[in-house]
């Protein structure tokens, strides 16, 4: 059984950079070995095992890894998995552990590379040599600034290197190699600085996010006294022309007819990996309908059996006009399954003696620079036929307006001048913007469905 690198410093598995160094510095100070005199050798196993927790969990490749495969799988200890899984001579994915020296680390953490002024840690100091108040400077977080308390000069480390990495939706679906050409200055074996060339492979993990880093220590140029900087990789998602990622989850808008939004429509959809995917909707698409097709969405990093969703939503094209005859066929047709009920409480008495149902509908309203928004709720009969809205401003009166054209999920009706008063020019006001609300019909039978696609076709 592996290490749970997670109890050992004391965090929960969705902890973040933030959350892992703040625990670091707690357990580091407390179990350091010269913080521990007396008790030297478990103190020194203890700092490193927390010091290797921490280089694994704040690194995303070495976590991704070990939250796979746990601790042997991180360091190539288990056997290879049947062929065409991922694995082999370096581990898991072809992985080879590299763990980071626990001096580096808190180097890395507390700004200098040892606390002995270049003596080792298991060299042994005396308690007063190193003493409390150094631990207390920390326990807030803070550093040491120029040089530690012993006044010797220490190496600091340079700041990270930050570098943009653009990966396409394909690339963090599937999983991709990408190969790096940097350029750095390096000392030679007299010292003397040389411009080196290195390749760096970064393997890109399915399900991988914006933001995940990818981290090459020590990858900067060497100068004297200062260590060297960490080389980070930043993932950046390209736009794609078809998709768009919500989490864990794809989201596609396809564009169909009113007809078919009424009758019934399948979908195409090619994945992101090049399979076809058919998915027959047979139910009404409104303007706020959304399919779902499980497990058809990215794949979920540190579950990588696992998949997210892929939500399908639509832009229903309404027709630019209908005739005379084509408005009376619609409301003859929709007349039935498509009024809106409301449910009142009444008592008993009411009931049996009578009852009269007061009914408001509520209208909010919206400031856009100096105009005004409402949105009113219409049927998809009084959408396609024609509506009158009527509104009463916020001075009291009751302007009606008439609306002849046909009314989609994106019309916006324009009153000028009963907007709010332009404060320079009071004699002036902007505009109402009516929007609007379509309820679409709960369902339809084969005879509606046949006639709407008779009347919305010819």
């Amino acid at each position: 059984m592996g290490a749970d690198y997670y109890k050992i410093l004391q965090v929960d598995r969705n902890s973040n950079d933030d959350e892992l160094k703040k625990a670091y510095r707690k357990l580091a100070m407390k179990w350091h070995p010269d913080k521990n005199p007396n008790n030297k050798k478990e103190s020194e196993a203890k700092f490193k095992r927390i010091s290797e927790a921490y280089d694994v969990l704040s690194d995303p490749q070495k976590r991704a890894i070990y939250d796979q495969y746990g601790e042997e799988g991180l360091k190539g200890q288990v056997p290879p998995p049947p062929s065409g899984g991922v694995g082999g001579g370096g581990g898991p994915t072809g992985f080879r552990f590299n763990p980071r020296s626990a001096d580096d680390i808190f180097s890395e953490i507390f700004g200098f590379s040892s606390p002995f002024g270049g003596a080792s840690p298991s060299t042994g100091f005396s308690r007063g040599m190193f003493p409390e108040e150094m631990f207390g400077n920390y326990r807030g977080g803070g550093g040491l600034g120029g040089g530690d308390p012993f006044g010797h000069n220490v190496q600091r480390k340079g700041a990270a290197i930050e570098r943009m990495l653009p990966c396409s939706l394909e690339d963090l679906y599937k999983g991709t190699s990408k190969k790096m050409k940097i350029s750095r200055e390096v000392n030679d074996a007299s010292g003397r600085p040389t411009t080196v060339e290195e390749i760096l492979t970064i393997e890109i993990k399915p399900g991988w996010k914006k933001g995940t880093k990818i981290t090459f220590p020590e990858k900067g140029n060497e100068q004297r006294g200062v260590i060297p900087s960490d080389l980070v990789f930043i993932v950046d998602e390209k736009p794609h022309n078809v998709f768009k990622r919500d989490g864990n989850d794809l989201v596609i808008t396809q564009k169909i007819s009113l007809v078919e939004a009424l009758t019934g429509y399948t979908a195409q959809i090619t994945t992101l990996d090049g399979r076809n995917l058919t998915v027959p909707i047979n139910a009404i698409i409104s303007p706020t309908y959304e399919e779902v097709v499980k497990g058809e969405g990215m794949p979920i990093s540190k579950e990588p059996s696992k998949k997210g969703n892929l939500r399908i939503k639509f832009n229903i094209k309404f027709p630019s006009t209908l005739t005379s005859d084509q408005k009376i066929g619609v409301k003859r047709l929709l007349k039935t399954g498509n009024d809106l009920v409301i449910t009142q409480k009444i008592s008993l008495v009411e009931a049996l003696t009578g009852y009269t149902a007061q009914i408001t509908q509520k209208i909010s309203i919206q400031k856009t620079g100096n105009d005004l928004v409402i949105t009113q709720k219409i049927s998809l009969i009084e959408a396609l036929t024609g509506y009158t809205a009527q509104i009463i401003t916020l001075d009291g009166r009751n302007p009606t307006v008439p609306i002849n054209a046909i009314i989609s999920p994106t019309y916006e009706e324009v009153v000028k001048g009963e907007g709010m008063p332009i404060s320079k020019e009071p004699s002036k006001k902007g505009n109402l913007r009516i929007k609007f609300n379509i309820q679409f019909p709960i369902r339809l039978t084969s005879d509606q469905k046949s006639g709407m696609k008779r009347l919305l076709t010819s």
